[in-house]
């Protein structure tokens, strides 16, 4: 495989924008569903002296300016950092492989730059994004990516969070609802990995002018010229957390591999870049194996469109039954 133009790209669409880590809060650690990771035997390669070193899964990739920071000086600092970076992320990603059932159908790049990144008009030191790469033999693929600043590169919480956005993108090739994503990456942050506490919000994030759950308009940070407010931002995460989490206690991992095997770009059909709450719920009952819509909709206040959480639900096939 050629990495350098898998990494680099020959030419490419942006599909999905990435997000930003929401600080840990203090609170009762969670202890329930913690585990260990196993650091799996895993070949290392330099592809480029200092700059690329890559695994059969990621491809990390540093930018020029980093020979100023501590442990970035020397091409051999670089890759000896790279090389245990690249051994957690195999960690994480054999790791949520059996809790998930997350697969990589293409190596995650990951950038290592000197300094904070723009995103959606406001800067951050870690954002995990996707987009369709066009390669050499004519080919298009969905390539994810995670940037993290050297600070953020040594943050085991934010490496655990923004690396479960970019397998989330890898494994399913649509954007899912943001409290899904978020919530998501908050449950692996926390719950799996272990690193920081936050505590689950069950509380509804608030209404919305006709009455329904706020957290369905919520997008994380928001952009520079239309920031959320601290307090709701917080509860946005913690709110996704909780429902994630709840589906999570309810039907146990089994959910989640049966979720990410349907929304699949391998095994799914043509979902698009972007599912709506409705349709997201109706692909969320299938794997649950019942309707999911009065908790949606009758708990958490969610406005959901009936026709499409009746006729967008997938055939769960040969997926073996939760009951």
């Amino acid at each position: 495989m050629n990495w350098r133009a898998l990494v680099y790209g020959l030419c490419g669409t942006l599909l999905f924008a990435g997000c930003y880590t929401v600080p840990a809060e203090e609170g009762p650690a969670k202890t329930a569903v913690k585990r260990s990771f196993t650091v799996p035997k895993v070949d290392t390669r330099v592809v480029e002296p200092g700059k690329i070193v890559a695994t059969d899964h990621f491809v990390m990739r540093f930018e020029d300016g980093l020979e100023t920071f501590r442990g970035y000086e020397t091409v051999e600092s670089r890759e000896n950092l790279a090389r245990g970076k690249l051994l957690q992320m195999e960690a994480q990603y054999a790791f949520l492989k059996d809790a998930l059932d997350m697969t990589i159908h293409e190596p995650v790049g990951v950038i290592v730059v000197p300094g904070e990144q723009a995103v959606l008009g406001r800067t951050a030191e870690a954002h995990a994004s996707a987009r369709t790469v066009r390669m050499a033999d004519g080919s298009t693929v969905l390539q994810s990516q995670v940037v993290f600043t050297p600070s953020a590169l040594a943050d085991n919480g934010t490496l655990a969070h923004e690396l479960t956005h970019a397998l989330q993108y890898n494994c399913i090739g649509i954007r899912a609802p943001a409290w899904f994503a978020e919530g998501l990456a908050m449950m692996v942050q926390t719950e799996f990995a272990g690193y920081g506490v936050t505590t689950p919000r069950a509380t509804v994030l608030g209404p919305d002018d006709e009455g329904f759950n706020l957290i369905q308009q919520w997008r994380a940070h928001g952009t520079e010229q239309q920031p959320w407010p601290p307090d709701l931002e917080r509860d946005g995460y913690r709110h996704g957390y909780h429902i994630v989490l709840t589906l999570r206690n309810r039907y146990g991992d089994p959910f989640y591999h049966r979720l990410f095997k349907l929304l699949s770009p391998k095994t799914d059909g043509d979902w698009g870049d972007e599912m709506n709450d409705s349709r997201f719920v109706a692909v969320m009952s299938a794997a649950a194996g019942e309707s999911l819509v009065p908790y949606f909709r009758d708990v958490l206040r969610f406005h959901l469109t009936d026709a499409e959480t009746r006729t967008n639900a997938p055939d769960v096939g040969d997926i073996p039954s939760l009951r």
